[in-house]
């Protein structure tokens, strides 16, 4: 028991080291700061995988991979002929969740609005476009239109909005910068549905990764009144869709994210409705579990480098209080940016070409 207290304290601690600097950086000094973190903590697994696949490629050790059979055979529906109308717009990062959910809405509307976006810390991600031709390859009735958004000023807006404030009532949580982001997003989505007459939107959201500000419930309904008050369906059609077996630490996090191009199998995948699974049984990916993979890396835009948000979530918060409470906390501060974002897009709605989001959105 004690030890546990001891190891929360030095959890702590660090937390306290590695987040204070954060505080007085501005923008993109803040930027380079959670890029160095990420590789620094990235570095030894990314070296440990390397060695681990090259042990694997000298003893001639193959991964062992899921048969397809398990899967069951891809069906061979014809999306040629089914009727649809309508338009929708999509957070498409191009990975399976958000690919996943093209892929359903395709089948209910006639013109699917992909909006990849990206910021200063992501420039570099890449633009699936792969798997949007796919899609349209997939579906020839359904008219896909790409776009790929600077939300940079946006984000870098929202970071420091009423900044000393929101610094005393929340502390580090100033430092919730994923969940900044996933909220540019809305509201550049929601920009763009008014300049193109869409009134449903949808993403790809499951119940992963559930300590980001933008995974969570009580967040994730926020957005959905945001969207609400201006005329705007918003949809989760993936939010429960079971989630893809974990794989074994060595699996996921070193030998297929940091050094290989196959993948290692999971033998219980294939037998649940997950999303990646869904798209190996309409042909759009070649296994049924890509995620942590290096395809998946290569096939989607990258989301905001997060290491430091896990940091100040992990060892900050969530060593010393339950989740519900630390839920409660991001949620309070998400709702505060949400209040001032809906302040923004009142005044866009109303002075389209002069308003502050306006000059944001440039």
């Amino acid at each position: 028991m004690q030890d546990a207290g001891i190891d929360r304290l030095i959890k702590w601690v660090f937390a306290q080291i590695f987040c204070a600097p954060a505080i007085l950086m501005p923008y993109k000094i803040r930027i380079f700061y959670i890029q160095g973190l990420s590789f620094i903590f990235h570095f030894p697994f990314k070296v440990f995988g390397r060695v681990a696949h090259f042990i694997l490629v000298v003893l001639n050790i193959e991964p062992m991979v899921a048969p397809v059979e398990a899967a069951g055979k891809r069906p061979k529906t014809d999306f040629s002929s089914k009727k649809k109308k309508g338009k929708v717009a999509i957070l498409f990062s191009g990975g399976t969740d958000s690919m996943c959910t093209a892929a359903l809405m395709a089948q209910e509307f006639a013109e699917v609005h992909l909006l990849t976006f990206w910021e200063s810390a992501t420039k570099s991600s890449p633009i699936p476009k792969r798997n949007i031709e796919l899609l349209r390859k997939k579906f020839p009735m359904t008219k896909f239109v790409s776009e790929t958004i600077s939300v940079d000023k946006l984000v870098s807006h929202l970071w420091y909005e009423n900044y000393f404030q929101n610094l005393i009532k929340y502390r580090f949580l100033v430092l919730a910068t994923c969940g900044f982001s996933s909220l540019s997003w809305h509201v550049r989505t929601m920009v763009y549905c008014q300049e193109h007459k869409i009134t449903n939107v949808a993403d790809g959201l499951t119940r992963e990764l559930i300590h980001f500000p933008g995974h969570m419930d009580t967040v994730v309904e926020e957005f959905r009144d945001m969207y609400k008050k201006f005329g705007i369906n918003y949809e989760n059609p993936v939010r429960n869709w079971p989630t893809p077996v974990d794989q074994q630490f060595i699996d996921r996090v070193v030998v297929n994210q940091h050094s290989t191009d196959f993948f290692l199998g999971d033998k219980h995948v294939a037998q649940r409705k997950t999303t990646g699974q869904y798209l190996f049984q309409l042909g759009l990916l070649p296994s049924p579990n890509v995620k942590g993979s290096r395809l998946d890396f290569l096939m989607q835009h990258g989301c905001y480098p997060f290491t430091l948000y896990n940091i100040m979530a992990f060892w900050g918060h969530l060593s010393h209080e339950p989740y519900l409470v630390f839920c409660h906390k991001v949620n309070s501060i998400m709702k505060d940016k949400i209040t001032h974002a809906k302040v923004l897009l009142l005044e866009y709605k109303e002075q389209p070409q002069s308003s502050k989001l306006a000059n944001l959105l440039k």
